[in-house]
């Protein structure tokens, strides 16, 4: 199976989702880039996905994820968890 055919079958509904919703650091409008909490290669699953703009996701990976937490004042497991929750209970995606 090709990647890009195993990210949709792991991710692809969720990481849809994620991207039709603002950055949880600038607030910037989607779409965003769905950012792994956890990454895939330590066991990510879409349960670990939250939403950030281009420039917010490349500055995370440039600062490190606590910099990054601590700067923009957000709990990136917590949000992940919320996001988890709220797909879980409607799929569609939220009216920001």
């Amino acid at each position: 199976m090709k990647r890009r055919q195993r990210y949709q079958k792991q991710f692809g509904d969720k990481a849809d989702y994620i991207r039709q919703l603002p950055c949880i650091a600038c607030h910037a409008a989607a779409p965003s880039d769905p950012h792994h909490v956890r990454s895939r290669g330590a066991g990510g699953t879409s349960k670990d996905l939250v939403p950030l703009c281009r420039h917010c996701h490349t500055a995370l990976h440039q600062m490190g994820a606590k910099t990054f937490a601590s700067r923009y004042d957000v709990d990136l497991r917590a949000k992940a968890d919320l996001y988890e929750a709220w797909f879980n209970e409607d799929p569609q995606p939220l009216g920001f």
